[in-house]
């Protein structure tokens, strides 16, 4: 997934530059260079999009979890519940 989207921000950069900016080589073989240079910063991890959607799917199950634990009256170390 996050090859895929970083072969399209790499193409709408391609796309907004002016021409002088233009890959060498141009026509054909401007979408391998897109699709190659797309596919190495998702590797390297360079766009470090995994690490920010991970973090922030875990804050948020984090806090789902403890806000159901508060409604139902539990405690994270009481799963149980009530005044036990």
């Amino acid at each position: 997934m996050e090859a895929a989207f970083a072969v399209y921000l790499v193409r709408a950069m391609r796309a907004a530059a002016s021409e002088e900016a233009a890959i060498p080589g141009g026509g054909v073989y401007e979408g391998f260079i897109e699709d190659a240079l797309g596919r190495c910063l998702a590797e390297r991890g360079s766009l470090g999009l995994a690490r920010a959607l991970y973090a922030g799917l875990s804050r948020r199950a984090g806090a789902e979890t403890q806000n159901g634990l508060k409604e139902s009256g539990r405690q994270a170390d009481n799963p149980v519940g009530g005044d036990e």
